[in-house]
């Protein structure tokens, strides 16, 4: 006998938990965080709300996890 879809849910990966736990938390810290922030890059003077500041870190995290994913496994 087939199963119902409501008895084939499968619980999210320790991985997918951990991911959402760790964009939540950096929500809320980025969000914690709406004063201005001055950044200096290249003798340029940069300066937005800090919670910008915090986005574009994570997302050039993703990038450079994604680009370069030296702790995983080779596929065969």
């Amino acid at each position: 006998m087939p199963e119902s879809p409501s008895n084939s849910r499968q619980m999210p990966s320790a991985k997918a938990i951990t991911a959402i736990v760790l964009v939540v938390l950096g929500v809320i810290f980025a969000l914690s965080n709406l004063n201005e922030g001055t950044v200096s890059f290249l003798g340029m003077d940069f300066t937005m709300p800090v919670w910008i500041w915090v986005i574009v870190v994570l997302a050039v995290g993703v990038v450079a996890g994604s680009l370069y994913p030296w702790g995983r496994r080779k596929r065969r």
